[in-house]
């Protein structure tokens, strides 16, 4: 793989906060939709002809973060803790061309282990949250595109803003 684009994509949840001698703990429970695009160049068909592919790469999963953190001010807060990602549902195909000639085939794992961390904002009933998430684990290991294998190490990786609402 020579290069991989992120975009845009969504999350809704729900969470709970408690506090704990100035500590606080928040387990989340959030259906996310990620989307990556992939390209590969000098990908060789059946023909013997080198082609460059580009791939789109399209998640649904639960994530389950359990975040520990502490405030400051009654407004900013800092955080980290472990995530647990079940993928729901995986979709990847070849985008951007008009003839798909190869298949994209990836065995994604069911469920993966990582890291949540970041800094957020309590704004009376409104919750600002900006978060980098680090997989510990490769959700696939091996990626064939028509009929080249590579050993693929994809990790869920991603930058989060979520904008929340306390009830």
């Amino acid at each position: 793989m020579d290069d991989t684009d992120a975009v845009l994509t969504y999350q809704l949840g729900v969470f709970t906060r408690f506090m704990f001698a100035g500590i606080y703990v928040q387990p989340e429970a959030m259906f996310s939709s990620s989307k990556t695009e992939m390209k590969f160049e000098n990908i060789f068909d059946e023909n013997n002809t080198s082609n460059n592919v580009v791939g789109e790469m399209k998640l649904n999963k639960l994530d389950v973060p359990v975040m520990i953190g502490k405030r400051f001010m009654k407004i900013l807060r800092i955080n980290a803790g472990p995530v647990f990602s079940y993928i729901l549902s995986q979709n990847i195909g070849q985008s951007g061309t008009k003839e798909a000639w190869n298949e994209i085939n990836a065995e994604y794992k069911n469920a993966t282990v990582g890291l949540q961390y970041g800094i957020g904002v309590d704004i009376a009933m409104i919750n600002i949250d900006l978060r980098v998430e680090k997989g510990f684990q490769a959700i696939s290991e091996n990626l064939t595109i028509g009929e080249t294998s590579f050993a693929a190490d994809q990790r869920l990786e991603q930058i989060m803003l979520s904008v929340g609402m306390k009830f």
